[in-house]
């Protein structure tokens, strides 16, 4: 039983330790970029990039019409931040993504 709980607990600690990968999602110009972790930019013209919700009170996006970017791959909120690192609130994406995307 002890070996159990401490097996446990070294999963507990090194799951714990591990940083989640973040992706900056910003604009520039008429286009919207996703910078990957190891640094790959995927890029869309903004106007036709949609950005949808995984459900209502979902924290989970997916992006489509980014050159190179899977549609089925989708990013927590968590694990986006803007240009410069800063993590967006659910309300700071939200108005990011409807003023930012779609626009002529």
């Amino acid at each position: 039983m002890k070996k159990i709980i401490l097996l446990f607990a070294v999963l507990f600690i090194s799951f714990a330790g591990m940083a989640q990968e973040t992706y900056k999602v910003y604009t520039e110009g008429n286009y919207i970029f996703i910078e990957a972790p190891n640094g790959t930019l995927y890029e869309g013209f903004s106007k036709e990039v949609l950005v949808r919700i995984e459900d209502v009170g979902s924290t989970i996006y997916y992006f489509s019409n980014i050159n190179g970017w899977r549609d089925a791959s989708p990013l927590n909120l968590a694990q986006i931040t803007t240009s410069n690192g800063t993590a967006y609130t659910e309300a700071t994406f939200r108005t990011f993504y409807t003023t930012e995307t779609g626009k002529p």
